[in-house]
């Protein structure tokens, strides 16, 4: 029985990804939505043709070209911008026309998401401010079903760049489209919800349920895109909950000092040195980043806790997962680990309490002046700290001293 519903699993993946990946057209609305839905999963997608500046005009190029910029094609930002010149003139509710970008959360989507690209500080903010005032008036005219609700809610979340609160209504039956959206949220904590942890199991529950009962080749390709990133988190949560622990984190980090062997820091007498600078704290959290993202895919930065009266904190990282958070700091000097000693003791509480996502706080600190007498001290003090899993200290590599 077990081998069965393993096949009929596999045959369902392989049915979801058949649609998708046969259907990838170029220059597609739906075909960007998929590629985003599916972005952390590692699928492969044809490479994406490029967009000839000076020919985009319609709704769908406006939304194709805030696609084109999330996904890093910056040179396309000069006409997402001149579109969005004269979309926001437009009239997007007209009367009986349900058909502009207000009413089709994909389009919507793609703008705020290449909104969210924009270089210039003052522009993003306008237009992340003109598509908050859209999905306002989109709320006012109603006729708004459950998934397009929380569609919507998504997309405030990527606008306010901060989890969004979300309450299902009671006895709400959800299609296996919708349960996978509200799974792909939770992961990517783009909305927050209480008791998260028993949610996120019921749901995995009903995912694998439907996904083995559902005739799944009837839904169209971003449904499919979101129920075979539920499918794949699924299997992928439940291989990783049994295998990998907090304990497994300390150890990748631990051994930071080895990956910076290879770290690029060129001699001055080479004709055009490269130094990789590590100088602040930001530098630390990249080289973290790329460490661990190999390992922990549900890994995001700065996820936000409750806000707390009119202040957000937001940890470095967070692995949902695991149920840690990982807090990076930089030792200028021997007299700074007093001070983020401190520091750290009142992050911790702040963190653990505010929460019901994460348990265990993880330490890492870099060491830029070398005062490794202290390391052993501070380690220990700072590991009897209440939800401390560990605590690991690193010295700057001696290649950049």
């Amino acid at each position: 029985m077990k081998q069965q519903l393993q096949n009929i699993i596999a045959l369902q993946q392989h049915i979801l990804l058949e649609k998708i990946t046969q259907s990838d057209i170029p220059k597609c609305v739906e075909n960007l939505a998929c590629r985003y839905f599916l972005s952390s999963t590692g699928i492969k997608f044809k490479d994406l043709s490029p967009l000839q500046p000076g020919t985009l005009q319609t709704e769908s190029d406006f939304t194709i070209a805030g696609y084109y910029l999330s996904f890093g094609y910056s040179n396309i930002e000069r006409d997402f911008l001149d579109l969005f010149n004269i979309h926001r003139k437009r009239n997007l509710f007209p009367k009986d026309n349900q058909d502009t970008l207000a009413f089709r959360p994909d389009y919507l989507l793609g703008i705020c998401l290449g909104a969210n690209s924009v270089s210039n500080e003052n522009i993003r903010k306008e237009m992340l401010t003109w598509a908050t005032e859209i999905l306002l008036e989109r709320e006012k005219k109603g006729k708004i079903d459950s998934f397009k609700r929380l569609r919507y809610h998504h997309i405030k979340s990527i606008i306010e760049r901060q989890p969004i609160a979300y309450v299902q209504a009671e006895n709400e039956k959800n299609s296996l489209p919708e349960q996978a959206l509200f799974y792909f949220c939770l992961k990517k904590r783009t909305i927050q919800v209480s008791n998260i942890d028993s949610i996120i199991s019921g749901l995995r529950q009903e995912i694998w349920k439907n996904c083995i009962e559902d005739d799944i080749s009837y839904y169209s390709n971003v449904d499919s895109a979101l129920i075979l990133f539920a499918l794949k988190d699924c299997i992928y949560s439940t291989i990783h909950d049994f295998i990998l622990q907090p304990y497994h984190v300390a150890t990748i980090l631990s051994r930071f000092a080895d990956c910076m062997l290879h770290w690029r820091y060129d001699a001055d007498d080479l004709k055009t040195p490269v130094k990789w600078e590590i100088t602040r704290e930001e530098h630390v959290q990249d080289i973290i980043w790329v460490m661990l993202r190999g390992y922990f895919h549900d890994i995001i930065p700065e996820d936000s806790l409750p806000k707390i009266g009119e202040i957000f904190y937001k940890p470095d990282f967070g692995i949902p997962s695991l149920r840690l958070l990982i807090e990076v700091k930089y030792a200028y000097k021997g007299e700074d680990f007093r001070r983020l000693q401190k520091e750290i003791h009142e992050d911790s509480i702040v963190y653990l309490q505010r929460t019901n996502i994460y348990s265990k706080l993880l330490i890492f600190i870099y060491d830029a002046s070398y005062s490794v007498e202290k390391h052993n001290t501070y380690k220990e003090e700072l590991k009897k700290l209440a939800g401390v899993e560990d605590v690991i200290i690193v010295c700057k590599p001696a290649k950049i001293r």
